[in-house]
């Protein structure tokens, strides 16, 4: 039979894993930078300094190499979105984790 704390920390690990379930359609990882640029259009306001703004989502890809990716300003809200359920989900995987070491701990 379980004790009420081994079956609170059941139920915490199936809300945890429902959590998990949902996330994974919109998971990004990297990081949005913003910077301002120059076009190079001839006669466009960045030739006299007033630089246009500029997104793009940034990623360790094998290890140290990053990759870059233009994110157009309609796409931003979704790729922050996206962001942030990724860092939610490590959350989640970092608490499943904890449980599961002392589910096992207490099984042995």
């Amino acid at each position: 039979m379980k004790t009420e704390a081994e079956t609170e920390v059941l139920g915490r690990k199936a809300d945890l894993l429902a959590e998990l379930a949902t996330l994974g359609e919109t998971l990004v990882r990297g990081a949005l930078v913003r910077t301002r640029r120059k076009c190079g259009r001839p006669g466009c306001e960045c030739e006299k300094g007033v630089r246009h703004p500029f997104c793009y989502l940034s990623r360790a890809v094998e290890g140290r190499r990053n990759k870059i990716v233009y994110v157009r300003p309609v796409e931003e809200e979704a790729f922050e979105a996206g962001l942030a359920a990724y860092r939610r989900a490590w959350a989640v995987i970092e608490e499943l984790s904890a449980i599961n070491i002392d589910i096992v701990k207490r099984r042995v």
